[in-house]
Formats: structure tokens, sequence, C-alpha cells
């Protein structure tokens, strides 16, 4: 059996690097591997993960402290510390974890970029990512991944060979993803949006998400097209500012907020248009899933180019008009299909590429 640890971020809560995790994890053999997970907030993954499967640390800017509380759970057995980040603030533990021999210690790239309200504050992460980005060599993990290219770039540099840089997909059950229109019917007469076209998002309620944006838009088409509904799937500690957004604009009855769930398909279904602004993402997993469904996509152009697999998806710039008119030649109608083999083709199929990273554990 190999035991595998994976720290989380503190700030992904019900985000893409959770969903990641658990997907890969939920595919895995686990006869033969155990995913456990380090976390800062614990109450949060209780849903996801059996309590025995999850280690908590208290976060600490004491470097003993850190490195007593650490090696205390490493010596339990791990083969592998995985360690998952969207940019630099350190690398601590990637250093305790060598230190005590652990045979892989994976650091694993999920981020293209750094957002913050604050132009000072943002400066001040970034040259922090940047100097520790600099300092980070071949000698301070065993392995090396990233989500995409671009979040390769921007987690190792010039620091880690390419060659020695491996990006392992966000995949997905594309079984799971699949249009169905019974589904969809059901869905649609559930939340009252018969004979309506619905533009939708499924992700973190975070700043680097741009939800203001997608409130703008929808305002903007409403205006126009009172058949109009929005639809937002997920957690986050945006998600107060957007209501308050959707109640300055008088939109409560129009928008529907939906919880996070692991049902996120049905919802895809009921959407006609996916719409995808953030300021950045390592790579954009649910706009692959709502692609799988056969939606049409618009995405910012700062979404990476990896995300372009079926003609059914456009990157725009961040301009309120261009995504607008966008919008409206969509709105037209097109016959929608699901994605599938383009999907598994472009080798986003969870059960190839669960594969990839047993041999990743187990090589």
């Amino acid at each position: 059996m190999i035991k595998i640890l994976h720290k989380m971020p503190n700030n992904d809560i019900h985000g893409g690097i959770q969903a990641f995790v658990a997907n890969y994890a939920r595919y895995m053999d686990r006869n033969k591997f155990k995913n456990d997970i380090l976390v800062s907030c614990k109450e949060y993954y209780e849903s996801e993960w059996n309590d025995s499967d999850i280690k908590y640390i208290e976060k600490t800017s004491d470097k003993g402290t850190l490195k007593k509380s650490l090696t205390k759970i490493l010596e339990q057995d791990y083969d592998v510390f995985h360690l998952h980040t969207s940019y630099w603030m350190g690398y601590e533990m990637e250093s305790i974890a060598m230190e005590l021999g652990i045979k892989k210690v994976i650091v694993h790239s999920h981020g293209s970029s750094i957002y913050v309200n604050s132009d000072i504050l943002k400066s001040k992460k970034l040259e922090l990512h940047n100097e520790y980005k600099n300092r980070f060599t071949v000698n301070d993990a065993t392995h090396f991944c990233a989500c995409s290219q671009k979040a390769a770039d921007w987690l190792y540099g010039t620091q880690i060979p390419k060659e020695r840089i491996r990006i392992i997909k966000n995949a997905i059950n594309i079984d799971k993803f699949s249009f169905n229109i019974e589904a969809r019917n059901i869905m649609r007469k559930r939340l009252n949006f018969d004979g309506c076209f619905v533009i939708g998002n499924s992700g973190r309620f975070s700043a680097i998400k741009n939800h203001s944006f997608m409130i703008e838009l929808f305002n903007k088409i409403f205006k126009e097209n009172r058949n109009a509904r929005l639809l937002l799937v997920g957690e986050g500690i945006e998600k107060d500012n957007i209501r308050y957004k959707i109640k300055k604009y008088g939109l409560e009855n129009i928008v529907s907020i939906i919880d996070w769930t692991d049902k996120v398909e049905l919802y895809l279904n009921a959407m006609d248009l996916f719409i995808m602004p953030s300021f950045f993402e390592g790579l954009g997993m649910a706009v692959i899933e709502a692609q799988s469904t056969g939606l049409k996509c618009l995405a910012s152009d700062t979404v990476p180019e990896e995300t372009e697999i079926t003609e059914n998806i456009k990157r725009l710039p961040l301009d309120l008009e261009m995504w607008y008119e966008e919008t409206k030649k969509i709105m037209g109608g097109y016959n929608r299909k699901s994605a599938l083999g383009q999907i598994r083709h472009a080798g986003y199929d969870i059960k190839e590429q669960v594969k990839i990273m047993e041999k990743l554990y187990s090589e």
C-alpha cells in the first residue's frame, strides 16, 4: 500500500484543487493507494473525505512549531507528500519532507497569477512569489507537476527544466458530464426556467472568478431580454458581496444561487451558456465540464488555451460590450449535443489519466 498525503491550500474551499484531488483519489485503486489530506480548516472537507483521512495542522509562522507538527504527521508511514499550490508563499513544508527522507515530495502548480483587491498587497505577494520562485531548485522536491503549461511557467519559471515538469490534466468523469435532455427538462422545471435562456457558472465565489463581471453582463442582457436567467453554483467568501450586488440591481428573483454540490452536471444541463470571465485560471476545469455537456462557453483570454477543446468555446478579453455581443449571438440558438468524444480524445478522461498519477506515485 502506497500512502499519499496531499497538502491542500487554505483558500480553496470547494474549489478546483479540492475537486482535482478528490476526483483522482476517487478513481485510484484503493487496494494499492491510500490518499489522505492535510488541511488547516478541517470542517470544510468532512463532506468529501472520511474523518480518518483528514490530517489537521494549525496555521503558524513559527518554523519550529511547523516542523514539529508536520514531522509528527509525515512519520505516519507516508511514501508521498503531494503539495498543491497556486503561488509561492514559502516552501518550508517541502524542505521538512526532504529532510525526513520522504520518498516522493511533489510540488503541483494549479495557478497562473495572484489576484487581490489591494494593489499594494498584490505587489507584496508578487514580490514574495518571485523571490521564492527564483530560489526554488530541483533539490527542493523530487517531482514537479502543473495543470497546464501556463501554470508550470508561473510557478517554476526557468528554475526547473521543462523535461522535469509533468503536466497532469484536470481530468473529469466524462460519462457524468454527458448532455441529458431528460435531466435538463427536470432541472429547468424545478428552477422555473421553462422558456428561459439560462446563463450560468459553476465555481468558487472568489475575487479571481470575477462574479461581478457576470452580474454586470447579465444585467445588461436582462434589460433587453426578460426571459434571460442567471444560475450560479458554488461557495466562497465573495458570495455575500455578490448577493448584495444582485439585490442592488433588483435581480433577486431572476438570479439563482445554488450551494456547492457534487451534482453540478445537473445544473450544467439546465444552462444554455456557460461563462468564465476569470481574471486568471491555472486551467479551468469547470469550462471543460461545461464543454463536455455540449454547452456554448465564453471564457476570458487569460484562461489557458488548453481549454479550447471543442468548437463551443470562445476566449475573449474582459470587455463587457464584446461579451454582450457574443452572448446575443448565442441566444439566437444552436444545436446542442454532448462532446464526450472530443474531451476524451484531448486526454481529460479521469479513467485514463488516473493511470498516469498512479504511475507517478509508484514508479
